[in-house]
């Protein structure tokens, strides 16, 4: 039960994730900026967090799940309940995004796109490397920030932010991603060019995820070392 409890949370928080994230975007991209589409995203993960964090530490994001099962904070069954609960969530909230868009006029499904030039040239590598590396800097900061194991509300705040500066930077380059559970199901519903390159989203981040696991080990390992010194 309490397995399954977890992955409802997942479930739950990915979907508010992506549905508030996504409609914040399509509503408001005419008349806000990076920041203030960015801290839609920023302040819905602290929310959820207050909510769900004592459940199942709010991942809402495979690579995050990913990054706590190689560094061993999950078990690898937990991970594969997880995972599939946040992209199933993400399925969830573009279903409600559909809602929304026929009561109320709202149009498409945020779906993250690599960045395209003047000269029409699509930048896949560049935005595959910029993804790895702003994933592994986050999951690095939500390994650290939780490694205790127990429920902060100073640590989900701390994680909100730093997704905020990373979401802002990649915001220009990819529409902000760096989950793949915010990036599948909008592609889907998409289609066209957002399936085409969806998995720049889904592998980036993936990998970024397992760069930074082994680099939180590495990192922690160097931290017991000295405190056994002293």
């Amino acid at each position: 039960m309490d397995f399954a409890r977890k992955c409802i949370a997942e479930f739950f928080g990915t979907t508010m994730f992506v549905l508030i994230g996504c409609l914040g975007i399509s509503m408001y991209a005419s008349t806000l900026d990076a920041l203030g589409l960015c801290l839609i995203f920023a302040f819905v993960f602290i929310a959820m967090y207050f909510v769900i964090g004592r459940v199942s530490g709010c991942h809402l994001n495979p690579a995050v799940s990913l990054g706590m099962a190689i560094t061993g904070r999950i078990s690898w069954k937990e991970f594969a309940g997880y995972a599939v609960s946040q992209l199933v969530g993400g399925f969830a909230a573009c279903g409600l995004i559909t809602l929304f868009n026929s009561l109320f006029g709202v149009s498409g499904y945020s779906a993250n796109a690599v960045y395209v030039d003047t000269y029409k040239y699509p930048y896949v590598v560049e935005c595959l490397v910029i993804e790895i590396i702003l994933t592994m800097l986050f999951v690095l900061v939500f390994l650290a920030a939780t490694k205790k194991g127990r429920f902060s509300g100073v640590a989900g705040i701390g994680i909100g932010l730093s997704l905020l500066v990373f979401y802002v930077i990649d915001y220009g380059f990819t529409g902000a991603s760096l989950n793949p559970a915010r990036s599948l199901a909008p592609a889907i519903f998409t289609g066209g060019t957002s399936l085409t390159n969806v998995w720049v989203f889904l592998v980036g981040p993936l990998v970024g995820a397992v760069l930074a696991a082994f680099l939180y080990k590495f990192f922690a390992k160097g931290m017991a070392n000295d405190e056994s010194a002293h």
